[in-house]
C-alpha cells in the first residue's frame, strides 16, 4: 500500500513539474529534484517495512521458545522487549505527530527528549543482549567439551574392519550444564550482529555528514 502511494505521488509530482517548468534545461533540473525526492522516500518507506519485519519476527521467536533456553533464559526476553520498545516508539511518535503537529516546537521538542532516552535505551539494551549471548554461548562451549568422542577401529571375524563411534567423558557434566535451542540462539545470534552493523553505519553516516558540513562551511566561509 505505501508503495503504491509512492508511485501515485511520483506521477503527481511528475505531471506538475511538466506544467510548470518552462524550457527543457527547467524541467530537466526538476525532475532531477524529484527523483531525489522520490528516492528519499522508497529508502525512507524500505527501512521502515524491514524494522517492522525484524520486530515481528524477533516478537515471534521470542514467544515461540520463551523456555528453550535454560543456559540464559534472558535471550527470549531480550528479543521481546527490544521488539516492542520499536514498536512502542514508532506508535508514539507517529502519534505526537498527529496530535501536535509538525510545527509545534513542545511537541517537536518532547518528541526529541523522548527519541534521546529511547536511543539510549536501545544502546543499552543491545549491550545487555551481547552480554547474555555470549555467556550462553561459553556455558554452551563448556558443557560441550566436557564430553570427547574419540573413533575406534572393530575387526570383525569376517575380517572387516567396522568405525564405532566411542564416546568417553573427561569429566563428569556438571548440574547446571544447560542448553539453548539452536534456532533460537542463531537466531538471536544474527538479529545481535545486524544491529551492531546497522549502528556502525549510522556512526559512519553521521561522521561523513558531519565532515561534510564543515568542509562546506570552509570553503563557503
Amino acid at each position: 500500500m505505501s508503495v503504491r502511494l509512492a508511485r501515485m505521488e511520483s506521477v503527481r509530482k511528475l505531471k506538475t513539474i511538466e506544467k510548470e517548468s518552462t524550457g527543457i534545461i527547467c524541467f530537466i533540473q526538476r525532475l532531477a529534484q524529484c527523483c531525489q525526492s522520490v528516492g528519499t522516500l522508497v529508502i525512507i518507506v524500505s527501512l521502515c517495512l524491514v524494522v517492522i519485519g525484524i520486530g515481528i519476527a524477533k516478537m515471534v521467536m521470542g514467544s515461540l521458545f520463551f523456555h528453550a533456553c535454560p543456559a540464559q533464559p534472558l535471550i527470549p526476553i531480550w528479543l521481546i522487549v527490544g521488539a516492542m520498545v520499536s514498536f512502542l516508539y514508532t506508535s508514539a511518535s507517529q502519534t505526537s505527530k498527529v496530535a501536535g503537529g509538525e510545527h509545534n516546537n513542545d511537541a517537536r521538542y518532547a518528541r526529541v527528549i523522548f527519541g534521546v532516552f529511547v536511543s539510549l535505551f536501545t544502546f543499552l539494551w543491545l549491550i545487555l543482549g551481547t552480554v547474555w549471548i555470549v555467556q550462553a554461548n561459553q556455558h554452551m562451549n563448556t558443557c560441550s567439551s566436557q564430553t570427547l568422542t574419540t573413533m575406534a577401529s572393530v575387526e570383525h571375524s569376517g575380517g572387516r574392519n567396522q568405525t564405532i563411534n566411542v564416546t568417553s567423558s573427561t569429566a563428569p557434566p556438571s548440574a547446571d550444564c544447560n542448553s539453548c535451542d539452536s534456532r533460537l540462539f542463531n537466531f538471536a545470534f544474527g538479529i545481535l550482529l545486524t544491529e551492531w552493523s546497522l549502528l556502525v553505519l549510522m556512526l559512519i553516516a553521521g561522521c561523513l555528514l558531519c565532515c561534510s558540513y564543515c568542509c562546506l562551511k570552509i570553503f563557503v566561509s
